[in-house]
């Protein structure tokens, strides 16, 4: 699970063409099929935006309303890998920025901060996408508001921890 995300935050930044555009069902199809070899094979694949299912018709409409830029992450779900036993479709999980409640926004704040004074620790830092110089990590985050960012959290990268954030601004 954690290979996924790396393998597609990295696939996210080889499609820097598309990261000014509008997202379509097509890219992330392309994405899926690159990341997850059984993508498509079996059966038809149902949508899970944010939380919410799709079908294939639906969900170009729904992706329409968002940049690349903007993507946390996609994990795609074979009905042998949630053991169903009346299984139909696969499952596309597809989640990008939302406006982050501040209770849950200021939990991950504190937890970035934690990790950024552990002197144990040297997390990377990512704003809208960009990682931020390894040199510049600290001074770029002391930067930061918490009003100025829409979404924050913390990922498990390469065996270390990631600080991801978006501000109020994308989307």
């Amino acid at each position: 699970m954690k290979f996924n995300i790396i393998f597609t935050l990295l696939l996210l930044f080889t499609f820097t063409l598309c990261f000014s555009q509008k997202v379509t069902k097509q890219c992330i199809d392309s994405m899926f099929k690159k990341s997850f070899p059984a993508f498509k094979e079996k059966r038809d694949v149902v949508y899970v935006l944010n939380g919410i299912a799709y079908d294939s018709l639906q969900i170009n409409l729904e992706l329409n309303k968002f940049d690349l830029k903007s993507l946390i992450d996609l994990t795609f779900l074979t009905c042998e890998q949630n053991e169903f036993t009346h299984c139909i479709n696969d499952a596309g999980i597809i989640r990008f920025v939302h406006s982050q409640k501040a209770r849950i926004k200021r939990k991950s704040w504190q937890t970035a901060k934690h990790l950024l004074t552990n002197k144990y620790v040297s997390p990377s830092l990512v704003i809208d996408n960009a990682v931020i110089n390894q040199e510049l990590v600290g001074k770029t985050f002391k930067e930061l508001r918490l009003k100025n960012i829409m979404y924050i959290d913390i990922a498990q990268m390469n065996g270390s921890s990631q600080i991801r954030i978006w501000k109020s601004d994308t989307k």
